[in-house]
């Protein structure tokens, strides 16, 4: 079976693992990264991270990070790690991985990918995958490949307005990402006494009405992003993944449907379903994997919108 090494690098860590068209082969191995590294060294933990995992069969890699890509395929907007900011990673990472093929692909491009095809969106024609961690976005595949708009992918959809108040860590005001995301529920979180926003989890799993509420209002806003984004991309299923959705499971889903059903237009939210990621933290992972195999056999995974 041919394989690829799929990285993906986070704002605190890296993962890298092998991918098959089947998935992960195999277990992952982990790096510790952060703001304050320099390009040089962040490349360095990569490349050894990845020959770490390598079995030496691997036809190419891909490397997923959160950020996106300009036209020139060089990393832009990299808030959480600024050393990448502007760095050609297929240029800077291929001369160390023995000049295997590398793919760069913002990572909530890969998680709508690896969704689409291996996990909860399998046999949906057009997936909307929603990434919910420290920030927000949202990526798009029709009939397995990634859609892109801009920057490799949707956009900036996390910047979506929602209410009318509200200033987001960007600078604007309203934003999806300033009430549904990890910094956004941090805040309004320690506001109520919570520490952050495995704080605020671990009360709501306990039944803290306080809690409840202040995931109740971060799903009515993502409710109300996904009836906007519905309007303009008409996805037949919406899969929500990430580390927050993870932590705040049924009742930040449950709370975005309703508000979804309220504020819709019926005729292209009607029905429309919100589904739980299945692919957890490796989805961005496998992405990688699979858009690079897609590179090298020829498939293009990704299409423009």
């Amino acid at each position: 079976m041919r394989s690829a090494l799929g990285v993906d690098i986070g704002a605190s860590g890296a993962r890298a693992g092998r991918v098959g068209s089947s998935g992960l082969l195999g277990a992952m191995r982990r790096c510790r990264l952060g703001p304050a590294l320099p390009r040089e060294e962040v490349v360095r933990r990569i490349r050894a991270l990845a020959v770490g995992v390598g079995g030496g069969g691997e036809v190419a890699a891909g490397v997923s990070f959160p950020a996106f890509l300009d036209g020139a395929g060089r990393v832009r907007h990299c808030v959480n790690l600024p050393g990448l900011e502007g760095a050609d990673l297929r240029a800077e990472l291929a001369p160390l991985l023995g000049h295997l093929p590398v793919l760069p692909i913002p990572d909530v491009s890969a998680a709508a990918l690896a969704e689409a095809r291996l996990g909860a969106g399998r046999g949906v024609r057009r997936l909307l995958c929603v990434v919910l961690g420290s920030g927000v976005n949202a990526g798009l595949t029709e009939a397995g490949r990634v859609v892109e708009v801009t920057f490799g992918c949707l956009g900036d959809a996390g910047h979506v307005i929602v209410a009318p108040g509200g200033r987001c860590p960007c600078g604007g005001v309203g934003h999806l990402e300033a009430i549904c995301s990890g910094i956004g529920l941090a805040g309004a979180g320690r506001r109520s006494g919570f520490r952050d926003a495995r704080a605020l989890g671990r009360a709501l799993a306990r039944g803290d009405a306080a809690a409840r509420r202040l995931v109740r209002a971060a799903g009515r806003a993502l409710g109300r992003a996904v009836a906007t984004w519905a309007c303009m991309l008409a996805p037949d299923a919406v899969v929500l993944t990430g580390g927050l959705a993870a932590l705040l499971g049924d009742e930040l889903l449950g709370a975005a449907g309703r508000e979804l059903a309220r504020v819709g237009p019926p005729h292209l939210t009607a029905g429309l379903q919100l589904l739980r990621g299945q692919l957890g933290g490796s989805a961005a992972l496998i992405g990688a994997g699979l858009a690079a195999l897609d590179h090298v056999r020829g498939r293009n995974g990704r299409r423009r919108g």
